[in-house]
């Protein structure tokens, strides 16, 4: 059974694990002290039980350290994975939304075989050379206004207003069903502007942003981190458990702006949102600049 396809359907009825998905590494049972084995690297499909005496597609694995997951066959899928006991944890992109569902595993001497739904497994034998990757802003729209440049998926709306004669702008980009919201605003303010006015209209643009949700009258706290995203700056978070919601925001000074930008979501397993975040310039800079 191919890895992708036959498990569309399940996406729809399984939710996603908290967390930013780890890889990790698989022991083999044996009495004797077994060598380790990891999941790592590249795999080729070799057999499937469920096309006994069929011609099965061609179809190759790449599971990378950092959680990347490509598969490379008649299905293409660029997303995540996480090792969660016996099971594989997939989480993909599907339509603009992002899906999560398991599929148990055996990892041995012999190769990994993936568990099939209606007959055996789906095995697979470590391929040799490099591990290839799948860089999502390649597939990704470039959008431009006033002072913001950002690159997001094809699929995201995007809603970027004109600047302001006063110089202040806002853009916003979600996904196709809204359970990931980045909002950027850029105030025309030098270095030299206190900060403390900043951390003002950021906590003013926060109640504005989450007043229609069920985070509404939630306050920002300090995160306690010098950073989000990878961008240096001020950080603040709030969160809720039911339902499960989380806004994160940094300031990041710049010499002639402040930038101040939202992320609103239930789930980014994906880290979409990190990725949308990293590649916004402002004023031509790009914000994870120093």
């Amino acid at each position: 059974m191919k890895f992708f396809t036959p498990y569309f359907i399940l996406f729809l009825i399984c939710s996603c694990t908290p967390g930013i998905p780890q890889p990790d590494k698989v022991k083999t049972e044996s009495k004797m002290d077994p060598p380790q084995i990891s999941i790592l690297g590249a795999w080729m499909l070799t057999m499937d039980d469920e096309y006994t005496g069929q011609t099965f597609p061609e179809e190759r694995l790449y599971f990378h350290k950092d959680g990347q997951l490509l598969v490379d066959g008649e299905d293409f899928l660029c997303g995540r994975y996480e090792v969660i006991g016996d099971q594989i944890q997939i989480i993909a992109p599907v339509k603009g939304q992002e899906i999560s569902y398991f599929r148990k595993f055996i990892l041995d001497q012999t190769g990994l075989h993936l568990k099939n739904i209606h007959k055996g497994f789906a095995h697979y034998e470590p391929m040799k050379g490099m591990v290839e990757l799948c860089i999502p802003d390649e597939q990704w729209k470039l959008h431009a206004v006033g002072y913001f440049s950002f690159k997001v998926p094809q699929d995201w709306t995007f809603l970027g207003e004109a600047p302001k004669k006063d110089g202040i702008q806002e853009v916003q980009v979600m996904n196709p069903d809204a359970s990931k919201l980045l909002l950027a605003v850029r105030l025309p303010v030098n270095m030299g502007y206190p900060q403390q006015e900043v951390i003002k209209i950021t906590g003013e643009i926060a109640s504005k942003l989450i007043q229609n949700t069920p985070m509404a009258g939630f306050q920002l706290k300090p995160a306690g981190v010098n950073n989000y995203f990878g961008i240096t700056g001020t950080t603040f978070l709030a969160e809720t458990k039911t339902p499960p919601l989380t806004l994160k925001v940094v300031i990041k000074r710049l010499q002639t702006s402040a930038v101040i930008i939202y992320v609103l979501y239930s789930s980014d397993l994906l880290m979409e949102l990190e990725n949308v975040a990293q590649l916004i310039y402002v004023d031509g800079v790009p914000v994870l600049s120093d």
